[in-house]
């Protein structure tokens, strides 16, 4: 049989339960700012553009509106995320920065073509790509709209599913 002493016992449990609330004030308020911040900071980062892509199977271009929700020119030359993936289809939204940059006046809005492939191949890495699948709103004529925002980083476009 083995003995416990049931003293020494006591006095462990006490130790741990008085380490134990010690530290939980300091992770909670790790956490708790940690998580705070975080969601305040995605909350209150306001889209520079709102952009739509408008797919249409009768038109071999698609056309990227762009929105500039500021209160300043935005001139963009390239996009990051830029290969929308929907629909086995990619387009490349950098497509309409070839010919130069895009200026989108402060409040007013933009239209640019893009060209659209059918792939099963994306060959390029993973974060030139966005998968808007989900967010596409499809029309009875076939026509797809995708909306989409962008937050500018100088005169590049990090564009983000809506």
């Amino acid at each position: 049989m083995s003995s416990i002493n049931l003293g020494k016992r006591r006095t462990l449990k006490t130790m741990t339960a008085a380490s134990a609330a010690g530290l939980l004030p300091t992770i909670t308020g790790v956490v708790g700012t940690s998580l705070s911040t975080t969601a305040s900071a995605s909350v209150e980062t306001p889209l520079d553009m709102s952009l739509e892509l408008i797919s249409s199977p009768d038109v071999a271009e698609d056309t990227l509106l762009l929105r500039n929700n500021t209160s300043n020119d935005i001139s963009v030359t390239r996009f990051h995320a830029h290969r929308l993936v929907f629909d086995g289809g990619i387009v490349d939204c950098n497509n309409a920065c070839a010919s130069g940059a895009i200026r989108v006046p402060a409040g007013r809005e933009v239209a640019v073509q893009v060209s659209s492939r059918i792939s099963n191949n994306l060959g390029s890495p993973a974060g030139e790509y966005l998968d808007v699948h989900s967010g596409v709103n499809r029309l009875p004529n076939g026509t797809r709209l995708i909306p989409l925002g962008a937050h500018m980083k100088g005169s590049s476009a990090v564009l983000v599913a809506a």
